[in-house]
């Protein structure tokens, strides 16, 4: 009897190490010192390592069992670094992230992919108007968001509120947007895929054409995007109360009489933004290799044609 109740008052003694062991006390949350500030998770434990984001107030991130150099390795949402020490804490403060929604101007929604490229993995297509909250900003204009349950990455550009890495301020209208301007009607405006005039060419717009463009770089370059994202001169780029050549023109969509052609998302792909009927018109913007057309229609949808379907000869050089 007498070691029955030894044995049990061992288990009433062990019990509260047992519940406290069971406890998540490896969830924290960000606690930036100052309001708008954002908590770099960093590749190394140091302030000199490279960051993968910058992450706001109220971010909930998990302990990964390692700390150096006052830093924690912690996961946020899967996305795994180090974050200095200090400025976590165990109990959730006042949250900052952001929620907004999506707004892209040039389509009806926006992809939420598994990593911050575009060739990631599309999680799904949510579509104008759909709120989220952001959980981070990356380099290179992507989100960390949260949309309901799921998380992903997003375009910051499509997002309502813009935001950028290398400030904390927002803006609710991008300050980017600007015409491309050659001067000339008959000279079209080259896009690379790099900010080198040797990298693949990936497009010529059409003077007068609207983009956004997203950084300066200090030899000439500017990154834009106009549905697709490229490099073109710094020249080109001019303010938008600027008088502008305008080259772009209309022309007529052509196919077999009741049969519709298929207007696309994007060049080279099987995702379809719509159909169109044979004698609409469409307004050409900017051309592409292996055939395709930026453009849109009268009704307003943004898309991509094959050339074989205008009535207009519209190759230029990718005969």
């Amino acid at each position: 009897m007498r070691k029955v109740l030894c044995v049990l008052l061992l288990i009433a003694l062990l019990f509260p190490v047992i519940a406290a062991a069971s406890e998540d006390v490896s969830v924290m949350y960000v606690n930036n010192p100052k309001a708008g500030d954002r908590l770099n998770l960093r590749t190394a434990p140091n302030s000199k390592a490279a960051s993968l984001g910058k992450y706001y107030t109220g971010v909930r991130v998990e302990l990964l069992g390692e700390s150096r150099n006052g830093y924690q390795r912690v996961s946020v949402y899967g996305e795994e670094g180090w974050m200095d020490a200090r400025y976590l804490c165990s109990v959730q403060p006042r949250t900052e992230m952001i929620v907004c929604t999506v707004a892209n101007g040039s389509g009806t929604g926006a992809n939420l992919r598994a990593r911050a490229s575009g060739s990631g993995n599309v999680l799904a297509l949510y579509p104008n108007g759909t709120q989220l909250q952001i959980l981070g900003v990356l380099s290179g204009d992507w989100c960390h968001v949260l949309i309901g349950q799921q998380t992903g990455f997003v375009r910051a550009r499509l997002l309502s509120t813009k935001v950028t890495f290398h400030s904390k301020e927002t803006q609710t209208n991008p300050p980017g947007s600007m015409y491309l301007n050659s001067g000339n009607v008959n000279v079209h405006i080259p896009v690379y895929a790099l900010p080198d005039a040797a990298s693949p060419l990936t497009a010529e717009m059409l003077s007068g054409c609207m983009v956004v463009v997203d950084e300066f770089t200090p030899d000439g370059w500017a990154r834009i995007w106009a549905g697709n994202e490229g490099w073109v001169r710094r020249e080109y780029c001019v303010p938008l109360s600027s008088p502008t050549a305008d080259a772009r023109f209309e022309t007529m969509i052509v196919g077999i009489p009741g049969r519709n052609v298929p207007l696309y998302a994007s060049p080279g792909t099987i995702k379809l933004t719509g159909y169109e009927t044979p004698g609409n018109t469409f307004h050409v913007e900017a051309v592409l290799p292996g055939g395709w057309v930026k453009g849109w229609t009268d009704n307003i949808s943004m898309g991509y044609i094959q050339s074989g379907y205008l009535f207009a000869d519209v190759l230029m050089q990718y005969r």
